[in-house]
């Protein structure tokens, strides 16, 4: 008998989770699934680094890896992760304040109308300020 396996794309809304975060708690933290890898399952998620070395932020098929020195730099695709929650994620929705907002309790005032309280997640990207670049 031949049997084979097959990468195939993840489906329209669908998570893909490496590892768990009990495994964390248990001090796993050897990475095994490298970034180059984890871009073929989304554009769009969370998760860490081989040896705990930073939190991991995709957004728009880039991944940043934050480190504790308050550093943040575009991960290289050889990296591993331990851990990460990744989808392919499209915005069913595009919106811009009507004012820079100064404050948390302003962004939830603004949040609150445009994106009612409800029993699923949703995503908030922000945008550079004019003048500033990102990555």
């Amino acid at each position: 008998m031949l049997a084979g396996c097959v990468a195939l794309p993840a489906p329209a809304r669908q998570v893909t989770q490496i590892s768990t975060y009990p495994a964390l708690e248990m001090g796993l933290y050897d990475g095994d699934v490298s970034y180059a890898e984890l871009a073929r399952m989304g554009n769009f998620g969370i998760g860490t680094f081989d040896g705990m070395d930073g939190e991991m932020i995709a957004l728009d098929g880039q991944f940043f890896q934050a480190r504790t020195d308050g550093s943040v730099r575009r991960a290289d695709g050889s990296l591993e992760t331990p851990f990460a929650t990744v989808t392919f994620f499209m915005p069913a929705q595009r919106m811009q304040t009507p004012d820079l907002l100064a404050s948390y309790d302003q962004l939830r005032a603004f949040l609150a109308t445009v994106a009612p309280p409800a029993n699923e997640p949703h995503s908030i990207a922000g945008a550079p300020s004019p003048g500033r670049r990102a990555g």
